[in-house]
C-alpha cells in the first residue's frame, strides 16, 4: 500500500493547523500519518482535512478564480466613474443556468464596494419593492446619519431619490442588484423600473445590475411599461473559452499543493464545455476522488465526469424541462435523437406536423436560450448535456416523435 501523501513545505501551516485541531504536536502527527499508513482514525481525519479543495460547486457562489469575464467587469468598473446616466449605469446579464449570472452580480457588488459605493443585493421575489421601500432604503439612510421621519409615507421612487442625493453629497453612490428577474413580478418590476428611470433622468448616483434566465428577461424587455430596463446594456453570458477553463481548473488544484496530469486536465476541460458551474463541480469532485494522492489522474477525471452528468441532469436540466410547454419538450425529444445539429425539416418529419409550427416552437426555444441556430435550417442544444438528459429521462410530451 502506498504511503500517505504529506504536503510540501508551503502547506506546513495547514498541517500544523490540523495538528492543533486534533490536539497533538506537529511532529507527532506526521509520524503517526507515516506509521499508520491509512489505518488509523488520525489518517481518516487527515484525509478528510486534505480533501478540502478551493472549488465552490454551489449555484450563485463565487469561484476561487473568476476567469473569462474581464471585459464585462472592466465595463462595469468604468461605468462607476461615468455620469452620463442609464446608458452606462444599467446592465442585465442573462444566460442559461450555471453560466455564472449570479456570480457576475457578486463580482460587480465587490467592485462597487471597492470604489466606495453602497450596495443593495435583492432578489426579484414577491414583495421586493416593499422590502426596498420600507426596510432596506430607510435603514441605509439611518446607518449613514440621515434621519427620515416620513419614510413610512414615501414611495420607492422618493426613497431612492433621497438615498441618491445623500450619497452624491458624500461623493458615493448606490448599486442595486436584482437577481432572478422573472415575469411573475411584472407589477413590481414596473414600479421599480419607473423609479430607476427617474433616478437616471435626474443623473442620480445610482447603478443597477440585474440577472435572469433568457425567457424571463426577453418577456420583461418586451413590456412597453418597462422602458427603463430596455435601456440597460444586455449581456448574454456564454461559456468561457477552454483556455480560461483550463486555468480555472488548474490554478485551484495547484493552490491546494496538488497536480493534475496534463491529459487528465484536457479531459476535464472538454467535459466542462466552458460552463463555470461545471468547472466548479468537476474540480470539486476530482479533488475528492483520491484526496490522499498528490496527483489527479485521468481515471479520477473520468469518474468525476460521470457524476457531473448525473448531477447536472437531476439538479439543472430536468428542472428546465419541467418549465417548458409540452410541445417544446416534444420538439427537444425529437432533436435528441441526433448526435449533433438537427435539421428543422427532419424535426417536422419526426413530429408529423407542419414546418411552420416547428419553426414557431424553435423560435420560442431559441428565444429562451435552450437551443441555438447553427446555420440556416439547423439547430442544436445550447447545453449538449441536455441531449443526454432527454435520452434517459422521459418527458411525456403531447406530441411523440416517430421512431423513424
Amino acid at each position: 500500500m502506498p504511503t500517505l501523501w504529506i504536503p510540501s513545505h508551503n502547506r506546513r501551516s495547514s498541517l500544523a493547523h490540523l495538528a492543533s485541531v486534533i490536539g497533538i504536536r506537529l511532529g507527532s502527527l506526521v509520524a503517526l500519518l507515516r506509521r499508520n499508513n491509512h489505518k488509523s482514525q488520525v489518517c481518516r481525519v487527515y484525509r478528510s482535512y486534505m480533501a478540502r479543495d478551493q472549488f465552490t460547486p454551489t449555484f450563485g457562489v463565487s469561484p476561487p478564480l473568476l476567469v473569462g469575464r474581464d471585459d464585462l467587469i472592466a465595463e462595469f468598473t468604468a461605468s462607476l466613474a461615468d455620469d452620463r446616466g442609464s446608458s452606462t449605469r444599467a446592465t442585465i446579464y442573462t444566460g442559461s443556468r450555471g453560466i455564472g449570472k449570479t456570480v457576475m452580480l457578486n463580482e460587480v457588488e465587490r467592485v462597487a464596494r471597492a470604489h466606495g459605493w453602497l450596495v443593495i443585493s435583492e432578489t426579484a421575489y414577491a414583495g421586493f419593492v416593499d422590502r426596498l421601500t420600507n426596510i432596506t432604503l430607510p435603514g441605509l439612510l439611518t446607518s449613514h446619519g440621515y434621519s427620515n421621519t416620513t419614510a413610512s409615507t414615501q414611495s420607492f421612487g422618493d426613497q431612492l431619490k433621497l438615498v441618491s442625493d445623500h450619497l452624491r453629497s458624500l461623493h458615493s453612490g448606490l448599486l442595486i442588484t436584482l437577481d432572478e428577474l422573472n415575469v411573475a413580478q411584472f407589477d413590481e418590476l414596473r414600479e421599480f423600473g419607473a423609479a430607476l428611470y427617474q433616478a437616471f433622468s435626474d443623473n442620480g448616483a445610482v447603478a443597477f445590475v440585474g440577472a435572469g434566465l433568457p425567457r424571463s428577461v426577453n418577456l420583461i424587455l418586451a413590456d412597453p411599461a418597462l422602458s427603463s430596463l430596455q435601456l440597460a446594456d444586455l449581456h448574454v453570458l456564454s461559456p468561457i473559452n477552454l483556455n480560461d477553463a483550463k486555468h480555472a481548473l488548474r490554478v485551484p488544484i495547484e493552490g491546494s499543493d496538488r497536480e493534475i496530469e496534463p491529459l487528465a486536465l484536457d479531459d476535464a476541460v472538454q467535459a466542462t464545455g466552458g460552463y463555470p458551474f461545471r468547472i466548479q463541480l468537476l474540480g470539486h469532485l476530482i479533488s475528492h476522488e483520491h484526496p490522499d494522492e498528490r496527483v489527479i489522474t485521468r481515471d479520477d477525471v473520468a469518474s468525476g465526469v460521470l457524476e457531473v452528468r448525473e448531477r447536472i441532469g437531476s439538479w439543472q436540466l430536468e428542472s428546465e424541462l419541467t418549465e417548458l410547454p409540452e410541445n417544446d419538450r416534444a420538439l427537444l425529444v425529437a432533436m435528441a435523437t441526433d448526435h449533433g445539429p438537427s435539421k428543422t425539416s427532419a424535426i417536422a418529419s419526426r413530429l408529423t406536423i407542419g414546418q411552420s409550427s416547428v419553426d414557431k416552437w424553435l423560435a420560442h426555444l431559441i428565444e429562451g436560450g435552450v437551443i441555438h441556430q447553427t446555420r440556416h435550417g439547423e439547430v442544436d442544444f445550447v447545453q449538449p448535456l441536455l441531449r443526454e438528459c432527454l435520452r434517459v429521462h422521459p418527458v411525456s410530451p403531447s406530441l411523440e416523435p416517430n421512431a423513424s
